[in-house]
């Protein structure tokens, strides 16, 4: 099974510029997928060589990312290791009790 990596935003200082190599560095990723991330909309500073990103829009695009991902559980769900959704049990199988913390 793959797994996934969460990158660290709060590694990226906002008001530097990075280039595709130093943003992967920054962010313990590959350069391929910075380079993905710009072809899938990830803003460059202007489209001459090499490619300027701003912190602060690739801090805002990770974490655009990663809010995009999340699929919080709704009342009776639990969540699927396996298929990485939140689902309900089988058959009402499992026991859920909602346990608050004061």
């Amino acid at each position: 099974m793959k797994q996934r990596r969460r990158h660290r935003p709060s590694r990226i200082r906002g008001k530097h510029c990075y280039t595709v190599e130093e943003a992967a560095r920054v962010l313990g990723a590959h350069k391929n997928t910075v380079r993905q991330w710009i072809k899938q909309g990830l803003a460059c500073i202007d489209d001459s060589r090499p490619l300027l990103i701003h912190g602060a829009e690739l801090k805002a695009f990770v974490l655009q990312r990663q809010q995009r991902a999340k699929k919080p559980c709704g009342k009776g769900e639990i969540y699927c290791l396996r298929c990485r959704d939140p689902r309900k049990p089988w058959e009402g199988l499992a026991d859920i009790k909602d346990f608050r913390v004061f």
